[in-house]
């Protein structure tokens, strides 16, 4: 409103302005004249006073649009007053009009403009259809007077001269408002870009995925992290969708009906490069300004590495109530198979026939292996933190290496395959448990290879590059060491590989399945981690991460 009352008191001003400039000079050009300027001196006046009146008129509320179009109606009959009575068809005032229908541009665009300048074109040729008839006659008739009175002649050359800066100035003021409204655009479409810009990018790089659609299922955005969790490399459409990834694109259909209700869910999705991933799901609905639901946003998470926490957090809960109950447990039983042992070692003393002394063997054999789990049980329940000193991981890897080559049969044939060189590599740990660890694994691949194949073992220093078993190519961490055992042998079953380093959990007939959960537990407690990847008549490889701190190559 502050801008419209500021613009409108410019046209009055320039108004009332022009008029004194115009007119109000050539009366004093023609003051000679006498009587017959009286009507232009009217004309003046009149000017003055209807700018007086619309102005307030426009303070007291009425409407714009109207008193422009008054204002401009009453402008053009006194320009037309003015021309038909300084000389109709030979007045030098007729440029009026141009200013009059620019105004019109101004405050009224295009439609104004046009109406102003018919308004102007039927008034001017009324005029002199008038004059030509004979019907009016101009009052001041100077065409023959111009070269013989100096008032006439300055008059004219007045007029001209202040037309020609008049359209200098105005047409100056044109192009200086195009050009800084060229820039002011230029430097809008640079922030609207740089806001873009922005926009995507912090929507590219969000972890979480983002879709946005409309309600025919067109797909409006699709960004990089949803490309990511649902193993799309483009922006495809829902029937893509529904093919590729059908449990997600069934969600997408529902919020678009309206049938989920529910705004966070979880489900399980197939991604379309064949993973099996859990989704956690969260949408809302975009609305057009009448409130017509026009699309749907919805935001989704790959909830892998959540379930994984999760169930870490559940294994060391049952790790726990495990280990108290197994210590209980192992002291109830080693304490009686300690007096067993002990009797029937007493009792081979005596004299006894065959099948007696067979049977007091095996108690003997079942009793040794019957402590061996419950010391495994022991160990699992209270195993001591490590004892971190200075230690050659390579010397400890080849002593263990050593020590399983010789132990196995000379009937199986198995390779050991090294792939590391006997360069010192140094660092912190508890020796005796990381030959538990090593002896553990590579026991384990001698016994998965069975009779023939090969095992190999390999030390990665920071920064290398691994293979894994699919092929794929990672680094090791700058603050990691990595030991790979991998080998040839029948490899294990995916549903198996989840359940691994659970207690009691064993793919062999012997054993109680104790083992990778103690060595799980050395490498957690030396801050490293452990993997496993395996395949089906494949192989297995078992990764282990030991941290750098305090190591060096030696």
């Amino acid at each position: 409103m502050r801008a419209l009352k500021k613009e409108y008191l410019l046209l009055t001003l320039f108004r009332s302005i022009t008029i004194t400039v115009v007119v109000g000079v050539g009366i004093y050009f023609l003051r000679g004249y006498g009587e017959l300027l009286r009507p232009l001196l009217g004309l003046v006046l009149l000017t003055y006073l209807t700018s007086y009146i619309f102005w307030i008129s426009f303070k007291s509320g009425i409407n714009l649009k109207f008193l422009i179009y008054i204002q401009l109606i009453l402008d053009i009959f006194i320009q037309t007053a003015l021309i038909h009575y300084t000389g109709g068809i030979l007045s030098e005032f007729t440029f009026l009009y141009f200013f009059t229908i620019m105004q019109a541009s101004l405050f009224l665009l295009l439609k104004g403009a046009v109406l102003t300048a018919t308004l102007a074109s039927i008034a001017y040729s009324v005029l002199l259809i008038l004059e030509r008839n004979g019907r009016i006659i101009p009052i001041l008739d100077y065409s023959t007077a111009v070269t013989r009175e100096g008032g006439f002649f300055l008059l004219k050359l007045y007029i001209h001269v202040l037309f020609f800066y008049l359209v200098a100035f105005l047409t100056s003021y044109v192009s200086e408002q195009l050009v800084k409204s060229g820039r002011e655009l230029e430097i809008t479409k640079r922030v609207l870009r740089q806001v873009k810009l922005d926009t995507s990018a912090i929507l590219e790089n969000i972890p979480s995925g983002l879709v946005a659609l409309d309600m025919w299922g067109n797909i409006l955005y699709f960004n990089r992290a949803a490309k990511k969790i649902l193993g799309f490399s483009g922006r495809p459409h829902l029937m893509d969708m529904m093919e590729e990834v059908p449990e997600f694109a069934a969600e997408l259909t529902n919020i678009l009906l309206g049938q989920e209700k529910q705004k966070r869910r979880e489900i399980e999705v197939k991604t379309a490069d064949g993973k099996e991933k859990p989704i956690g799901f969260n949408h809302a609905y975009l609305y057009d300004e009448s409130g017509a639901k026009r699309g749907a946003i919805v935001v989704f998470q790959d909830l892998t590495e959540v379930k994984e926490l999760e169930w870490e957090v559940r294994k060391l809960d049952r790790l726990a109530a495990i280990g108290e109950f197994s210590a209980h447990l192992a002291h109830e039983i080693r304490n009686p198979l300690t007096s067993i042992r002990g009797s029937i070692e007493l009792l081979k003393e005596v004299n006894l026939d065959g099948d007696a002394r067979k049977l007091m063997e095996l108690i003997i054999k079942e009793s040794d292996r019957l402590n061996r789990i419950v010391t495994d049980f022991l160990e699992f329940a209270k195993l001591p933190p490590p004892k971190k000193e200075e230690i050659d991981l390579v010397a400890t890897l080849n002593r263990i290496l050593d020590l399983v080559s010789r132990s196995v049969s000379i009937d199986k044939k198995i390779r050991f395959i090294k792939e590391f060189d006997d360069t010192p590599l140094r660092l912190h740990a508890d020796e005796s448990q990381l030959e538990e660890v090593f002896l553990n694994l590579i026991s384990n691949a001698v016994d998965a290879v069975q009779t023939e194949g090969e095992i190999y073992i390999r030390i990665a220093p920071p920064g290398a590059e691994i293979m894994r078993l699919n092929g794929d190519i990672s680094r090791v961490p700058e603050d990691r060491v990595a030991v790979q055992i991998r080998d040839t042998g029948v490899g294990i079953d995916e549903a198996q590989v989840k359940k691994i380093f659970e207690p009691f959990f064993t793919t062999k007939a012997e054993g109680v399945g104790l083992g990778l959960s103690i060595v799980q537990r050395i490498i957690g407690n030396h801050g490293g981690e452990i993997k496993v990847e395996s395949v089906k008549n494949k192989g297995t490889i078992f990764t282990i991460y030991l941290p750098r701190e305090n190591s060096e190559n030696g």
